[in-house]
């Protein structure tokens, strides 16, 4: 997911600086269901998304949430989740900075593009769900 060009700034509209609070429910719901289709088939689990989900809901809750914890979201290898987090982070989906209280702790959070994208993920699953 390395990022190449300005290209991938526009490739999501950017959702602003705070998740959508009526996608919130929805995407709380589609964690559940993600997390429960992982345990019965690990295969089926996507890691990425996982992690994207994870800190959209947390920035929802005005919660910040440590590299690490976004690390654990994702079910997988702490070193894959954190190649993967490197990676959002390349691609300009997440960004990582310094906690105010303790500058020992990294948190991350979604940049507008990883806001857009997570929303445009969210609002096509929801619009699917409605058809059927």
């Amino acid at each position: 997911m390395a990022r190449d060009s300005e290209a991938d700034d526009r490739r999501y509209d950017a959702g602003g600086t705070t998740p959508d609070g009526q996608l919130l429910p929805f995407a709380k719901a589609l964690g559940r269901e993600l997390r429960m289709r992982s345990e019965l088939d690990p295969l089926l689990d996507d890691a990425r998304w996982m992690i994207l989900l994870d800190i959209y809901l947390a920035m929802g809750e005005a919660r910040e949430i440590p590299f690490m914890s976004a690390a654990h979201a994702s079910r997988v290898a702490v070193s894959t989740a954190q190649r993967y987090i490197h990676e959002m982070i390349d691609a300009g989906l997440i960004e990582q900075h310094r906690s105010g209280a303790d500058q020992r702790i990294t948190h991350v959070s979604l940049t507008g593009a990883g806001i857009g994208l997570v929303q445009k993920m969210l609002s096509d699953a929801a619009a699917l769900r409605a058809r059927r």
